[in-house]
């Protein structure tokens, strides 16, 4: 067996992969089911083999929600210094009103 050619054609994949699609490839080749609902990524992230040396690696949805929940808005902070105004003379010193 020539792995370099014949493993380089998974998925649909041609000769170079990287890594990560390499990943994807192989992910998809064990998991997705284009019977089953969603996309082969959302079967994927799905996946149970938790075993599996790959499982770490799989592709996941990229979530948009920060990742400190707990932490405090700008907003908060900045609206409790707004009644101390700074203004900057031009030597470079700070005056308080």
């Amino acid at each position: 067996m020539n792995c370099p050619t014949e493993c380089n054609h998974v998925s649909g994949y041609t000769a170079p992969l990287t890594r990560q699609k390499a990943i994807e490839a192989k992910c998809k080749d064990c998991s997705y089911d284009p019977l089953d609902d969603g996309t082969w990524r959302q079967q994927v992230e799905r996946c149970e083999i938790t075993d599996c040396a790959l499982w770490n690696y799989r592709p996941k949805s990229r979530s948009k929600k920060p990742s400190l929940p707990d932490s405090a808005s700008v907003e908060a902070h900045y609206q409790t210094n707004n009644d101390q105004v700074m203004q900057e003379e031009p030597h470079g010193k700070h005056i308080e009103f």
